[in-house]
C-alpha cells in the first residue's frame, strides 16, 4: 500500500542519512554540504498543507522532516512557495471552513466521521481536534486565516514570478489541455483551477531548471505529494528529452 511504501522509502532516507554522517568525519560533510549548488523548492498546495499540520497523509512527517534537515544543516537550498500556491491554499481553507461551518458536530458524530473512508485529511484533522477539545470550526481554522505568517515563520518565501507574458500562457495553456486529455484517459476529474495551479507552476520551474543529470544542480525543483502532478511530469518530459522537475 501507499502508506507501507512512503513509511519505507523514508526509513531508506533515514538509513543513508545516518549512515552518512556516521561514517564520515565532521570535515567531510562539512565539505560536501560547502560544495552543493544553490536550489530552489518550490512547495506546492498539498506539501503546505502537511508543513502547517492541517492534513493527514503518509508523507506529512517525510515533508517536515525534510524542512528541519535543510534548516538545521544548513543547505543551500531555498524553500519557496509562488504567490498562486499561497492562493490556491487559502482558497481552499476558506472552502473547508466554510463546508464543516454547515452542520452542527457532536463529537460521537465526529468519532464516526473518522472512521470513513470519504473525508479529506483537512477535515479528519479538525474532527480530531474536535473530539480532543470541542473546538469549533471557526477557532481550528482561525490560525490559518493568516498562512503567510505561518509560512514566512518556516522560512518558506513567497515567489512571485509573472507568468502573464503571452509564450508563458501558451506554454501553461497546451500543458492543461495535455494533462485534461490524460485525466479523462484515466477516467478522473479534477477541476479546472487547480489543474492550472499545477501546470503554471511546473512551467515557471521548467523554466528556471537546469539541463543537468544531478538532480542536486538542478537549480529548481517542485516538491509535491500529488502523485498525478509527478507522474505527468515525468511522462511529458521523458517524451520531450526534459529532466523532470517534481
Amino acid at each position: 500500500s501507499f502508506p507501507e511504501r512512503a513509511t519505507y522509502i523514508a526509513q531508506l532516507a533515514d538509513g543513508a542519512f545516518s549512515y552518512f554522517n556516521l561514517a564520515s568525519d565532521p570535515k567531510t560533510s562539512e565539505d560536501f554540504r560547502n560544495h552543493l549548488s544553490s536550489l530552489l523548492l518550490f512547495l506546492d498546495t498539498n506539501f503546505l498543507f502537511g508543513i502547517l499540520g492541517l492534513t493527514v497523509n503518509p508523507q506529512v512527517a517525510v515533508s517536515n522532516d525534510l524542512i528541519k534537515v535543510i534548516q538545521s544543516f544548513k543547505f543551500p537550498f531555498t524553500l519557496r512557495r509562488h504567490i498562486k500556491t499561497e492562493n490556491e491554499l487559502n482558497t481552499s481553507v476558506t472552502k473547508y471552513e466554510e463546508e464543516l461551518s454547515k452542520r452542527h458536530w457532536s463529537k460521537n458524530i465526529s468519532r464516526a466521521a473518522l472512521t470513513s473512508r470519504f473525508i479529506s485529511g483537512v477535515e479528519i484533522k479538525y474532527h480530531q481536534a474536535y473530539v480532543e477539545s470541542g473546538i469549533d470550526v471557526q477557532s481550528f481554522f482561525l490560525p490559518y486565516h493568516h498562512a503567510d505568517v505561518l509560512l514566512d515563520e518556516r522560512q518558506i518565501e513567497k515567489d512571485k514570478t509573472e507568468t502573464s507574458d503571452e509564450k508563458s500562457q501558451q506554454r501553461v495553456a497546451t500543458l492543461i489541455a495535455d494533462y485534461e486529455q490524460k485525466k479523462k484517459k484515466k477516467g478522473r476529474d479534477k477541476s479546472y483551477k487547480p489543474i492550472a495551479h499545477d501546470m503554471t507552476l511546473l512551467d515557471i520551474v521548467r523554466q528556471l531548471r537546469a539541463d543537468t543529470k544531478s538532480t542536486l544542480d538542478a537549480g529548481a525543483l517542485i516538491i509535491t505529494c500529488d502523485y498525478s502532478l509527478y507522474a505527468f511530469d515525468w511522462e511529458t518530459s521523458k517524451k520531450q528529452g526534459l529532466r523532470p522537475c517534481t
